[in-house]
């Protein structure tokens, strides 16, 4: 069954550390297949690792941004309630200690999760 993403707001999870570019060109490719299947917003966290040539800063403080970004509340008139609607995991986000938790944490405020790696979404 494939995921309905029109106009659901949409955070992107997946390995980011020790992979060449931090995976940017995984993560762009997702976000520009989300918006092209209808999502309403699409937090790409590829966004927010540095550049080739600038410093990066702690892994931990990188985490701490992605998840304040992901427990963010909608206060556009329903408020306490999370802002994104569902969480997509990119292939390998068991290996990524980052993504494992950012996964728990969208379980835990109720978000739905889906792997991007399945058929349907390739």
């Amino acid at each position: 069954m494939s995921y309905n993403y029109k106009g659901k707001r949409v955070f992107i999870s997946g390995p980011m550390t020790g992979k060449p570019d931090w995976n940017r060109a995984e993560f762009e490719r997702a976000a520009i297949e989300l918006w092209e299947l209808g999502a309403g917003a699409v937090f790409n966290p590829a966004s927010i690792a540095p550049r080739e040539g600038e410093p990066a800063m702690a892994h931990e403080l990188y985490m701490a941004r992605t998840l304040n970004r992901l427990t963010v509340l909608d206060f556009t008139g329903f408020p306490n309630v999370p802002y994104y609607d569902v969480i997509v995991m990119l292939d390998g986000w068991w290996d990524s200690e980052g993504a494992k938790v950012e996964r728990m944490v969208a379980e835990a405020i109720g978000l739905d999760v889906v792997e991007w790696d399945e058929p349907e979404y390739l």
